[in-house]
């Protein structure tokens, strides 16, 4: 009996002792996400580069304000997305501020093992990773950013199969004043960090992507590549299920004119029966040599 007792004592300081461990290791990746942290490459999560969660609708065309309610029978997902009333959906280039916390949360898990719970950014730091200037009317595009994506409610099973997640992906807070040297906190929601700290959870991709202003670009681009995966220079797709993964609203008709006319670094063809529904379409990488986006894709698809 006395050996029993000694066992589970044993068991439980063992636990207690690991569990320590991590809450002081979750304590100093939370100290490095207060401080400014060197990003080496853009990442993002590649359940977001698989699944429709923002908009690819032109933010000059209206804001969309409509939910998006996705269901996946063949790999089993299925989830809701709820934008709030007042800010509306938040759009692929809304989603850059996405990229960045996970960029950020992702160079720290490489040197902690673990992610943090929040990320701290300078507003002018923001700015300038989005690519945008520091002039009033960006700082209120900032917030009003901030607001489409936090205030955005999402619900389903998004990063696991057997895992339903709710709630939205992140919240924040800033300085009430214009300082541009302000602080913005950006917590990440709970089940969204536990994500990001599996180790295969993220893709390196572009930096040019941060550029962009184009919604259904930046989708296509992301989508591609989480698709690729490594080694392989083209990806082929039904056209009906690939505007379904583009939230696409507009006539087919000018869904397949819009992917013509798109800059991405890919050969498109249609192929198939005469109506679009039963087309397929394959997009191929356009360089092949050493230099071009093959190995870059190779490389991205490792994640680092």
């Amino acid at each position: 009996m006395e050996e029993k007792r000694f066992n589970k004592r044993t068991q439980y300081d063992a636990r207690r002792q690991i569990e320590w461990h991590l809450e002081e290791v979750q304590k100093k990746a939370d100290e490095m996400g207060q401080r400014p942290v060197k990003i080496t490459r853009l990442r993002n999560g590649r359940s977001i580069m698989r699944f429709p969660l923002f908009s690819t609708k032109y933010a000059r065309n209206g804001r969309q304000q409509e939910g998006i309610q996705y269901s996946d029978s063949v790999n089993g997902v299925s989830f809701r997305i709820t934008p709030n009333a007042e800010h509306g959906m938040p759009d692929q280039v809304d989603g850059n501020l996405i990229r960045l916390v996970v960029s950020k949360a992702r160079e720290i898990h490489y040197s902690m093992g673990i992610c943090p719970s929040s990320i701290h950014l300078k507003r002018f730091e923001i700015l300038q990773e989005l690519g945008l200037s520091s002039g009033g009317n960006d700082y209120q595009a900032l917030h009003e950013r901030l607001g489409r994506i936090s205030g955005t409610l999402y619900e389903g099973n998004i990063f696991y199969k057997d895992k339903i997640f709710s709630g939205p992906l992140i919240t924040f807070s800033w300085p009430n004043d214009n300082d541009p040297n302000g602080v913005i906190t950006i917590d990440l929601n709970k089940q969204f960090k536990d994500y990001l700290d599996q180790e295969k959870s993220v893709l390196a991709i572009p930096d040019e992507i941060m550029k962009l202003q184009s919604p259904l670009e930046i989708r296509l681009r992301e989508l591609i590549q989480v698709h690729l995966g490594k080694g392989k220079s083209s990806w082929s797709i039904g056209f009906v299920r690939l505007a379904e993964l583009c939230q696409i609203t507009s006539p087919p008709k000018v869904f397949k004119r819009t992917l013509k006319g798109l800059p991405i670094p890919y050969f498109i063809d249609f192929s198939g029966g005469r109506k679009l529904a039963d087309q397929v379409v394959k997009f191929t990488v356009k360089e092949r040599q050493p230099n071009s986006i093959v190995p870059i894709i190779d490389a991205l698809a490792g994640e680092r």
